[in-house]
């Protein structure tokens, strides 16, 4: 039923093939999204697969892709702590979008919002697109890794040890004075993973909690028929899932058309 009330927040940007999840506050969407909020694309893509509803994987896929997107148009090749973008019918979140915001959001298909250009060494984007790259097999993902672990080698290293940067947009950016614990609990993690065997630390079996630390996994409820145990991890099926579309949940407080402005959206 989550998925229902997620997915009237999934919004087609203005720009072609984009994907994102808004941010629902009193009644309205926010078309706004975060380095943080980045993990949903891995959710959904885990969902899917567990219930066999390949529809719920495409979405998944798609809002990974987007995520990626923020890094892959910057100048250092890392994305930003908040971006924003502009809905299909031409609202977005917060103030206006200045000149430079939306001219690089029609090239790019989002801007930074306000001062959150900066990076903290944030997982989300990564751990996402492990779980595409266990999902799907599709070397974009393995490549994307590979990309991202260069990107943080070339511009977030002071000299000592690794600190996140002050503006994403600038090869030139200062640092920020510290290094997160979960920089080396998860971004390391997740890149790690990707480029090892994929039997090792297979989803068939482990789930990871929010630091990306590994639980062996009870095995399935009885419940869950076996044609419904969708292989996760580990050496992937050619089979491909199919589902019904997610519902749009009829709530009379979530708007249908998306064209309120948010007067103030942080």
């Amino acid at each position: 039923s989550s998925i229902r009330y997620l997915a009237q927040t999934a919004v087609n940007t203005s720009v072609p093939d984009l994907l994102y999840l808004g941010d629902y506050t009193g009644g309205r969407v926010r078309h706004i999204s975060s380095h943080l909020a980045c993990f949903h694309g891995g959710n959904w893509i885990m969902g899917g697969r567990l219930t066999g509803n390949d529809t719920i994987v495409q979405y998944g896929l798609r809002l990974t892709d987007a995520c990626w997107n923020s890094y892959e148009k910057t100048g250092t090749g890392i994305g930003p702590e908040v971006f924003a973008y502009v809905g299909p019918d031409g609202s977005y979140a917060g103030i206006s979008p200045s000149t430079s915001d939306l001219e690089f959001y029609r090239n790019n298909g989002f801007y930074v919002y306000k001062n959150y250009a900066y990076y903290d060494l944030r997982p989300e984007v990564l751990e996402s697109n492990f779980y595409a790259w266990r999902a799907t097999g599709d070397i974009k993902y393995f490549n994307r890794a590979v990309a991202g672990l260069e990107s943080i080698k070339n511009y977030c290293r002071p000299g000592v040890g690794i600190a996140g940067i002050d503006d994403v947009r600038s090869t030139n950016s200062s640092y920020i004075d510290q290094t997160e614990s979960f920089f080396f609990a998860e971004v390391i993690k997740y890149i790690y993973l990707t480029f090892d065997d994929p039997e090792k630390i297979s989803l068939d079996k482990y789930v990871f909690n929010t630091e990306a630390h590994p639980f062996e996994a009870p095995t399935p409820v009885e419940t869950f028929q076996p044609a419904q145990r969708a292989q996760i991890g580990g050496r992937l099926p050619l089979k491909t899932w199919t589902g019904e579309i997610p519902q749009i949940s009829s709530v009379v407080s979530i708007h249908q058309k998306l064209s309120d402005v948010i007067e103030q959206a942080l």
